[in-house]
């Protein structure tokens, strides 16, 4: 199967559609022509005139272009300077339906200059009309065109070229607005966006018709904290608009709306710089059909209502179309024989495109296609519920069904592959298709188009021919690389459904049967189409969300690759460099999944280029490259696939440097309109569940948790934890609590809530009276037999393990009940990681603050004698997301090691240089001395009995013969791993190596360097000292940020400070802040009585 092949059928349509006719009011017409639609405006088509203009630069002014001169002297026309990409732009008399541009170029007696029309891109108002590009330049041409609009954009596509434009000329008819001669009223508001949410402050508030302004009683759209906030309001329909009313938030905050710009189709229709008032109201006498509200400042903004008033453009009310039913399509043989447009579909759409073709009827199919034909039905009809997909441009609205395969493979072939996709659904083995009796045979499809799919339905063969081991009885079925459902029955089954939720565009079915035949009679996939960001446009650049590597040599790591410098010089700066083993890789994760059109490697020039000169490039396991040749300095490579994880492997056994790698296509289009409605936060209980369905746990936003919860016809959906979906039928039996408890961000949209506290998955304590579990259990009773309680002992302890790793701010304790405590001692005190409280007073309830990464919290008391009790035990802080927790897990790197005592040259990094000789005297491994139970901290040779821990959990407690090399599972989350012996003998370590998933690090932290200044113990630059554990960077603006302090400083490799004023002792050379900070080497953290300091932003 050929790249090229792949790609073709993103250009091919789903074979179910939805078939109409085209009527007249009383009975059916056929409008011929273009005329014909233009008359059923009121109009008649002609020419459309120009009331003023605007260009880039001038050489000779705009206006030459519409005075109708038609002289094609260089003085008589509109002239730009020679410069990059020179513009034109001109405003209609009214707002038109235009159908037609002409452009008249200057004479070619005159043309002394780079022509700019030889390559133009064509707009009406934000739509593209034409791209034209050509060796040849011409002198007059017309351009087809098919928006409405008011203003018409003539860009050049040349880096240097000088645009001429002698004569502009429109054709259309201008649009009506019935109510012209009434008062303007408010206009319908179709969907909205905003730069960010803040609480539950959702632009849908803004459009609820409730302009009271109690954000607290009935929310308004609210933003966060950034640079230049905004919301958007897209129109029902193409408008007239006369004025922007904008109702203020009235309990807080009025300011945030005293600078701000408001424009309608990116052009202003007012600039606002006064006073806060309750309401503004804004003249804007333009025509389109998107307002933004932009702030100036960089702070968050809030608009309880804002009504859009003016008078909507008038559709024609006589075009009318039945709807007939849903058919059945075959791309060999299509029912409807003239495919009229792909973009942004709707019914109406439709209709009006075949009607003015003069075709009798017109299907919509795959959400985005329209077909137009004088006869249907030649395929048969089928059921409505095959045509189920939204229409791209009205989701209210369906446009066509199922998804197709475009080709097919399977394991062995008895029959073709092809007959599992053929819609026969004949259940004869000869019919369907067949694998060889084998082990673990599988199928795989490729669909037409990348999908959003939703369920895949499996026909197997009747039972009549079944004299084989039946390989449906155990299979797992995939989309792309994730698995929908894994089946395992003793029966087999005729005909299945199974659900799915991923997007992809390919499917598996996998037996995992060790001797059996896979029969597929039919496989059906339903789902949505998705769409490409841009795709009209050149393929851009796509960001990378993470990377990985076999191994590391030096400080040669994957993130070097995508740094954006492409210098092959690795001693001036790194390149992504593995060791020297059998076939080391790389791979990188898109942040969005992807259309791919080409990937550009740049190799190392300074040494070690032939590492590259034998490869295989794949994109979520599929081969866009298989390189043999020559070394070379760049190289691009085609791979017209879809994915999102890219990986080039050496076939050698040699090291490989990638200096920078570009990847380049189209990101697919993530949902905008998500439509619902926030409730507010609401207390769970892990016994009684508010929400009674998990739906997902994996990257959660508002958006994808409503998406899912639509699907499975789930009126309400709630988000928790950072990451979790609940849906359900019914809420709140719990009850309201404060908005500030659900304060978790969303792990696929931080800027986004996304529920509260951190929960405990289980827990343990030294000795029990009372069961640990009560401590977490959310009853909050008081009562000693209600409440965690350990026997009264020296130094009693409770621990619990989160549901999954943290960054923790606040751990809230409750003790029991004062009338309770008849126990000896004070239960209060207690040690934990995060703060040691020591008091003479006991407290019923107390908070203790926290800043650490961690999954376990251990509250351990310090008296002698004592039972410690525990009601509740409540965390604080975000679930932590890991890189790659969709791939292998790869090498994790170590920062530094310890060990117990030190045998010559054995140091403990001798262990961590990435070779795995087991020769001392070749090449030194890590060694202790015979002692008394020696260790290593952060790994195996002579080594029979010892324990493998991390972060003091048990991940191994061998006890066997002595080997080579030897591998130990270990699910935990932390970061100092110990290997330590049982006995008294030497331990020797030639290398360890640590897989897994590193934690990711924020990664839109908004920060600026001021640069590195003079400190002084006795009076401190910046006054408050927030964290010393492990810094960088973003870690310390993260706890100022949240402290409120405006500027940190990070001293000494680890430690972070912070203040409102910075600079009291001066300013230093940067030489002076050396020292690399502790939780990123890369990174400098100041000096030992140096500060980086940083502004937040």
């Amino acid at each position: 199967m050929s790249r090229e092949s792949h790609l073709l059928p993103l250009l091919l349509t789903l074979l179910l559609i939805l078939i109409f006719t085209c009527q007249s009011v009383a009975a059916l017409k056929i409008y011929r022509s273009r005329q014909e639609f233009i008359s059923m405006l009121g109009q008649t088509e002609g020419r459309l005139y120009l009331g003023n203009c605007e260009q880039s630069t001038r050489r000779f002014t705009c206006i030459y272009a519409i005075d109708e001169s038609y002289s094609q002297e260089p003085t008589q026309c509109a002239v730009t300077e020679q410069q990059h990409k020179p513009w034109w732009m001109g405003i209609l008399e009214t707002p038109a339906y235009i159908s037609k541009i002409t452009v008249l170029n200057i004479d070619q007696t005159y043309r002394s200059y780079p022509d700019a029309l030889r390559g133009i891109t064509i707009m009406a108002g934000d739509d593209i009309c034409f791209r034209f590009e050509s060796d040849e330049s011409f002198i007059k041409r017309s351009f087809p065109c098919d928006v409405i609009a008011d203003q018409i954009t003539i860009q050049s596509n040349r880096d240097n070229a000088v645009l001429t434009l002698c004569d502009i000329e429109v054709f259309g008819a201008p649009v009506k607005f019935p109510a012209i001669l009434k008062d303007p009223y408010a206009l319908l508001v179709h969907s909205c966006q905003q730069s960010s949410v803040g609480g539950n402050g959702y632009c849908q508030n803004a459009f609820d018709g409730n302009a009271q302004g109690d954000h607290n009683a009935n929310p308004c759209a609210m933003t966060s904290d950034e640079f230049t906030p905004w919301l958007e309001a897209k129109l029902w329909t193409p408008s007239l608009v006369t004025e922007v009313r904008v109702y203020n938030r009235l309990d807080c905050c009025k300011d945030s709306l005293t600078n701000i710009t408001v424009t309608l189709n990116n052009r202003v229709c007012s600039s606002y710089d006064g006073e806060p008032e309750d309401a503004m109201s804004f003249d804007c006498k333009f025509f389109g059909d998107r307002v933004r509200i932009k702030s100036k400042k960089n702070q968050a903004i809030s608009i309880c209502e804002l009504q859009i008033i003016g008078y909507p453009m008038e559709f024609p009310n006589v075009e009318k179309f039945k709807a007939l039913g849903c058919y059945k399509d075959n791309p060999k043989n299509r029912d409807l024989t003239q495919l009229v447009s792909s973009i942004i579909m709707s019914h109406e759409k439709c209709h009006k495109m075949c009607k003015r073709l003069g075709l009798k009827y017109f299907g919509v199919q795959n959400g985005m296609h329209c077909w137009c034909g004088s006869t249907y039905g030649k395929h048969g009809k089928a059921d409505e519920k095959m045509c189920s997909i939204p229409c791209e441009d009205n989701e209210k609205q369906r446009c066509g069904g199922r998804l197709y395969f475009g080709n097919c493979e399977q394991s062995s072939e008895q029959s073709p592959c092809v007959f599992a996709i053929d819609e026969s659904y004949n259940q004869e083995p000869t019919q369907c298709a067949v694998t060889s009796l084998e082990g673990k045979p599988w199928w795989m499809g490729v669909l037409e188009t990348p999908a959003y799919i939703t369920k895949i339905t499996l026909l197997n063969i009747d039972q009549l021919y079944r004299s084989h081991p039946d390989a449906l009885r155990a299979v797992t079925i995939m989309a792309g690389d994730d698995v929908c459902f894994r089946y395992e029955s003793d029966e087999s089954f005729v005909k299945r459904s199974f659900p799915c939720d991923t997007v992809a565009d390919q499917i598996v079915i996998r037996s995992r049967m060790d001797s059996a035949a896979l029969t597929l009679c039919d496989v059906t996939v339903y789902g949505a189409p998705i769409r490409f960001r841009g795709v009209v446009d050149d393929a851009g650049p796509l960001r990378v969300q993470s990377c990985q590597q076999s191994s590391v040599s030096g400080n040669g790591y994957c993130e070097n690759a995508f740094d954006g410098d492409a210098n092959s010089n690795h001693n001036a700066r790194p390149c992504a460099v593995t060791i020297d083993e059998a076939t080391p890789w790389m791979s990188a994760r898109l942040e969005i999944p992807s259309l791919v059109t080409e990937i550009k490697i740049f190799n190392r020039a300074d040494c070690c280029g032939d590492g590259l000169n034998q490869f295989l490039l794949t994109l979520d396991n599929r081969v866009c490259a298989d390189y043999e040749g020559a070394t070379f300095e760049s190289k691009s490579f085609s791979c017209l696939y879809f994915g999102s994880r890219l990986r080039i492997k050496s076939k050698k056994n040699r090291a490989i440097s990638v200096c920078e790698m570009q990847v380049l296509g189209y990101p697919m289009e993530l949902p905008r309109d998500a439509k619902f409605k926030a409730l507010g936060c609401y207390k769970d209980n892990h016994k009684d569940r508010d929400l009674g369905q998990l739906t997902s746990s994996i990257l959660m936003s508002h958006e994808k948790c409503y998406s899912i919860c639509k699907r499975l016809g789930l009126k309400y959906f709630g988000v928790q934890g950072g990451a979790h979906c609940w849906g359900g039928s019914t809420y709140g039996k719990h009850g309201k609590v404060d908005e500030k408890k659900c304060s978790i961000p969303c792990e696929d949209n931080e800027k986004q809530r996304c529920g509260g506290r951190l929960y405990f998955g289980n827990c343990e304590q030294s000795s029990g009276r009372s069961s640990c579990v009560f401590a977490i259990d959310e009853s909050y009773n008081q009562e000693p037999t209600q409440c965690a309680v350990t026997s009264l002992e020296g130094k009693p302890w409770w621990m619990g393990v989160l549901e999954t790793p943290a960054y923790i701010t606040k751990i809230t304790l409750l003790n029991i009940d004062q009338l309770y405590r008849s126990h000896p001692g004070r239960p209060s005190r207690s040690d934990d990681v995060c703060f040691r409280y020591e008091s003479d007073e006991s407290f019923v309830k107390r908070s203790f603050p926290c800043d650490t990464v961690a999954d376990q919290i251990v509250i351990r008391s310090r008296m002698d004698s004592a039972a410690l009790t525990l009601c509740d035990v409540t965390v604080y802080g975000a679930p932590i997301r890991f890189r790659g927790v969709v791939d292998d897990a790869g090498p994790l790197r170590v920062q530094w090691c310890q060990q117990s005592s030190v045998s010559g040259n054995g140091y403990c990094e001798n262990a961590f240089d990435g070779d795995a000789n087991s020769n001392h005297n070749a090449r030194p491994c890590a060694v202790t001395i015979d002692e008394a139970t020696p260790w290593i901290r952060l790994l195996r040779r002579w080594t029979q009995q010892f324990l493998l821990t991390l972060d003091n959990r048990v991940c191994a407690d061998y006890e066997g013969a002595t080997f080579e090399s030897k591998s130990f599972p270990c699910k935990f989350f932390g970061d100092r791993l110990r290997i330590k012996s049982k006995k008294n003998r030497a331990i020797s370590v030639c290398e360890m190596q640590v897989l897994g998933y590193p934690m990711e690090l924020p990664r839109d932290a908004k920060f600026k360097a001021l640069g590195c200044y003079k400190d002084n113990h006795k009076d401190r630059d910046l006054g408050q000292l927030v964290s010393s554990i492990l810094m960088s960077h973003e870690k310390c603006y993260s706890i100022c940020k949240r402290l409120g302090l405006k500027y940190f400083g990070v001293q000494g490799g680890a430690h972070c400070w912070g203040g409102s004023t910075y600079g009291k002792h001066g300013k230093v050379d940067e030489k002076k802040c050396s020292i690399p900070c502790e939780d990123n080497e890369r990174q400098r953290c100041g000096g030992s009585i140096f500060n980086n300091i940083f502004e937040v932003l």
